[in-house]
């Protein structure tokens, strides 16, 4: 285990871990930068964007048309004053961020397209945050649409071939994000590669018990030296170093990770 000095903690939450790539810096300007896990920085980010919403559809234009009433009243209305020119500064930006927010869906639906059109299955959709005000499914993709229209995402998976590995990793990094006990992987691991991502979802464990029964015991010594070299070119000198680091605190939006494991463990049951 690493050392307590060794450690990086959240600053808002006192999650802790060795690997600094699970924490991501939020802040800047008026205030102080914070190192935060995955869920902090995502409940930091939808903070930041209904302050921006609100700027966008309150602040902004109201600013914009005091400057521009304050220039009719003290100005000649044929002359610019500063303040004329603040407003419509602060007009012409409120209009620039609209335009940006009628574009999103428009780049959701390409995430969605592209997935589609490579043979992923593409879950669902989402738009905004904050309070759900819209959800239905249209053509086998739900979509969700939230009331503050500041980003969205599109979740997508592969289809049958490599969903099994998939589903096992997407759980395993749940569950090593929220357990302490120590965790199995099983199942779809053939070489070293699949070893290390499961150790890099959260195993503690990892079974081999087919490739054993058809190489012989022998073969661990391949898959050991699989991962040994995977760890030397990324510099990892023991498996403390990289386990966990891609579990679920280092996922910059949590809840839509668990949602999309959710969304597809309900559809492979109806499909059953």
């Amino acid at each position: 285990m690493a050392d307590a000095a060794e450690l990086r903690r959240c600053e808002d939450c006192g999650f802790a871990s060795p690997e600094a790539t699970g924490f991501q810096r939020r802040g800047g300007g008026l205030r102080r930068t914070r190192a935060l896990c995955g869920a902090c920085a995502a409940r930091a980010d939808d903070r930041a964007g209904r302050r921006a919403f609100l700027q966008l559809t309150l602040l902004w234009p109201m600013a914009g048309t005091l400057c521009l009433l304050a220039h009719r009243l003290v100005a000649a209305p044929a002359s610019e004053s500063l303040a004329s020119r603040l407003g419509w500064a602060f007009l012409n930006l409120s209009l620039f961020l609209a335009g940006l927010v009628l574009v999103i869906p428009a780049h959701e639906a390409g995430h969605a397209l592209v997935g589609r059109l490579v043979g992923w299955r593409v879950v669902g959709v989402t738009l905004g945050h904050g309070p759900l005000l819209f959800e239905r499914v249209l053509a086998g993709i739900r979509l969700r649409v939230h009331s503050w229209p500041w980003g969205g995402f599109t979740l997508s998976a592969p289809r049958a071939g490599s969903r099994p590995r998939f589903l096992r990793l997407r759980w395993l990094a749940i569950l090593s994000a929220h357990q302490r006990c120590s965790l199995a992987a099983t199942g779809a691991v053939h070489t070293g590669l699949d070893a290390a991502r499961c150790i890099l979802a959260g195993a503690h464990v990892v079974q081999v018990v087919s490739m054993l029964l058809q190489h012989g015991p022998e073969h661990l010594r391949v898959l050991r030296e699989e991962l040994s070299q995977w760890m030397e070119r990324r510099g990892f000198e023991s498996l403390e170093r990289f386990r966990a680091s891609l579990n679920l605190h280092g996922c910059p939006s949590p809840e839509a990770y668990e949602r999309a494991n959710y969304m597809l463990v309900l559809q492979g049951w109806s499909r059953g």
